[in-house]
């Protein structure tokens, strides 16, 4: 208890009736006795110098000694806080240095108390694991000892957790791979970066920390994780769904599979693993206007101009790789008629007439004096 003295201290033991008790060779005064003898208190008289001293009590038969039973304890100090700042979230641990601290009951952190006091006497350092804060920024911590108090002011800062405000590219292959690059911040002093719960590879902080790039690590399976990033100051800021693992692309259907060599036509391309298509090729040229309708969950496009006639490759891009439909797609020139066998027929019609020429054989439709044949 404090060097001041002046608390109450209680004693037991037996044949204690008639007893008077010294601390530290000082009475104790104020002595009160229950009716069996078996328990005493009295007022702790003050102390000279912090330590462990004797406790006397003598009853009319003699004395009796407890050697260094009791401890004056002089006020705390705080010399040092080391890290002196940590996460919003709490759960780190601190080690407090100064002097009279191995008898802490309590230490406070902006007025929560700090859980897992532990004195270690090797370091002679007080640890303890900090809790949760309310607000950013610098609190004070307190040291609770039978000796008394003391406040350290200001003396811990809690740190915002980083946030992410955009992934760059957001979308990648499932075996990973890829660099991404993360911006928000703060960042610095990131521990680690993962992604789906894996940790990111080759982290490398961009000066001044407001962005960082990393190498993903494989998926499990395709579909959105969440990313996050932890510093050791500020703990985890988290962006969920954030990234997106795209499995292969396959195309099963183009409708309609044929156009005109000029081209702006639309086509339609349904499939798996096309929502993310960062690109469209048929016969090798960029089809332009490309959206993914989820409604449908197709793909369409407007087909660029061909260079001739035929079946060319169709080709779909996305972050999770390419696929080619070979022959996917054929361009149809003008048709062009060179005769027409028999050239005449009855006014009721009914009969049949061969037509040759050119690009006629994916014709839709004949007309003979404007009415289909």
């Amino acid at each position: 208890a404090p060097l001041a003295g002046g608390n109450t201290v209680t004693i037991t033991g037996t044949d204690l009736l008639g007893s008077t008790v010294t601390i530290g060779g000082e009475e104790c005064s104020a002595i009160d006795i229950n009716e069996a003898g078996t328990s005493l208190t009295c007022m702790v008289p003050e102390g000279t110098d912090p330590g462990a001293v004797d406790v006397v009590v003598t009853n009319p038969t003699g004395p009796t000694t407890l050697t260094g039973s009791y401890t004056y304890v002089a006020p705390p100090t705080v010399t040092q806080i080391a890290p002196d700042n940590g996460p919003l979230s709490g759960g780190n641990q601190i080690a407090i240095t100064g002097t009279n601290l191995e008898f802490a009951t309590a230490v406070e952190i902006d007025g929560n108390a700090c859980t897992d006091l532990d004195w270690d006497a090797d370091t002679s350092t007080l640890t303890c694991t900090v809790p949760e804060g309310t607000d950013v920024g610098s609190v004070s911590v307190s040291v609770t000892t039978p000796g008394g108090s003391v406040e350290a002011p200001a003396a811990y800062t809690y740190n915002a957790a980083p946030t992410i405000t955009e992934i760059s590219p957001a979308a990648g292959p499932l075996e990973g791979t890829n660099t991404i690059t993360i911006t928000g911040g703060p960042f610095d002093e990131t521990s680690t970066v993962t992604i789906g719960g894996q940790e990111c590879g080759t982290v490398t902080v961009a000066e001044g920390g407001l962005s960082l790039t990393c190498v993903v690590p494989p998926g499990t399976d395709p579909g959105a994780v969440d990313v996050a990033v932890t510093t050791t100051s500020g703990g985890t800021g988290t962006s969920t769904g954030g990234y997106t693992y795209v499995g292969e692309p396959a195309v099963t259907t183009i409708d309609p599979d044929e156009g005109p060599v000029a081209g702006g036509n639309t086509i339609t391309l349904t499939g798996t693993d096309l929502e993310f298509a960062t690109s469209v090729e048929i016969g090798g040229v960029a089809c332009t206007e490309f959206n993914w309708d989820a409604d449908t969950s197709s793909l369409t496009c407007v087909v660029p101009a061909g260079t001739a006639p035929g079946a060319v490759d169709v080709s779909v891009t996305t972050p999770g790789g390419t696929t080619t439909v070979s022959g996917g797609y054929t361009y149809v020139g003008l048709p062009a008629v060179s005769t027409i066998t028999p050239d005449n027929g009855p006014l009721a019609g009914g009969n049949q007439i061969a037509i040759t020429g050119t690009n006629l054989e994916l014709a839709t439709g004949v007309t003979v004096g404007g009415n289909a044949c």
